[in-house]
């Protein structure tokens, strides 16, 4: 009966191999799930990065108009006033939306 004691070597043996691709297997989908979460960390960090950017454009931006406007009152030029609190809003609304998004 010695081929039948080989036979039961075999077979073990495989469900072995079988264990280590498992095994191999899970241990890439880990891998894989890990650097994933890594890259979606590292995208939320950079779209941050850039609202904050984006938000501090937007306030530099606004404040510029606060000037032009004060100026353009202290000139009597109200048309020009106007013009210029109307991208005002158009700016705040801006950086409300930014704020909104970055939660």
């Amino acid at each position: 009966g010695g081929s039948e004691d080989g036979g039961g070597d075999a077979g073990r043996d495989a469900g072995g191999e079988e264990e280590v691709f498992l095994a191999a297997q899970e241990a890439a989908r880990a891998a894989a799930r890990e650097a994933a979460e890594a890259a979606a960390r590292e995208a939320a960090e950079e779209a941050a990065r850039e609202a904050a950017a984006w938000e501090a454009e937007l306030r530099a931006r606004i404040q510029q108009l606060n000037y032009e406007i004060d100026a353009a009152c202290a000139e009597d030029d109200f048309d020009k006033a106007d013009a210029l609190e109307t991208d005002l809003r158009e700016l705040s609304k801006q950086l409300e939306d930014c704020r909104v998004r970055a939660g």
